[in-house]
Formats: structure tokens, C-alpha cells, sequence
């Protein structure tokens, strides 16, 4: 998740969901879900369904978990983001 976050251009990924089961298409189970979770919640969080946080529930049922991922990715794009600002 983090080196495609860090590929990143800004650019918004539109509205499916094929570049996030692309980014995440080498995995399966819970690393999967996760990966999703967090590249959604970084750069597409209005993609973020029901659907996915039951699967995410499924494998972790405590909400701090769920914030713990969210937080990571949100910092992490965030970071991607601050990195193309000009500091003078």
C-alpha cells in the first residue's frame, strides 16, 4: 500500500473499484482486506463501504482497529500529499 500511495499523482481514481483490486491483486485473506481498506481510505475514502468494513470486521472486530488502518493510511497520504508542496 505504501509504494502505490507513493506512485501516487493526486489524481482521483474515478468512481470502480479496479485500480484498488489491481493495486491488491497479488493477495488474499485478511491481507487483502486490509490493503484495501487502507488504499481507499488514502486515496478513494469515498469508496469505503459497508461491505468492505464488515470484511475487515470479519478478520478484526474491534473498532480500533479499523481507526488504527484508517489513521495510517490518512497520514500516509497526507505525507504523499505534503511532499509536493513548496517550502520557501
Amino acid at each position: 500500500m505504501k509504494a502505490y500511495v507513493h506512485r501516487w499523482d493526486g489524481k482521483s481514481p474515478g468512481i470502480g473499484r479496479g485500480w484498488v483490486e489491481e493495486a491488491t491483486q497479488s493477495l488474499t485473506g485478511v491481507d487483502k482486506t486490509v490493503s484495501k481498506v487502507g488504499l481507499l481510505a488514502a486515496i478513494a475514502p469515498y469508496q469505503v463501504d459497508e461491505e468492505l468494513i464488515r470484511e475487515f470486521k470479519s478478520y478484526y472486530d474491534k473498532d480500533a482497529c479499523l481507526l488504527n488502518i484508517v489513521s495510517w493510511a490518512s497520514f500516509t497520504a497526507s505525507r504523499r500529499i505534503g511532499s509536493w508542496l513548496s517550502y520557501r
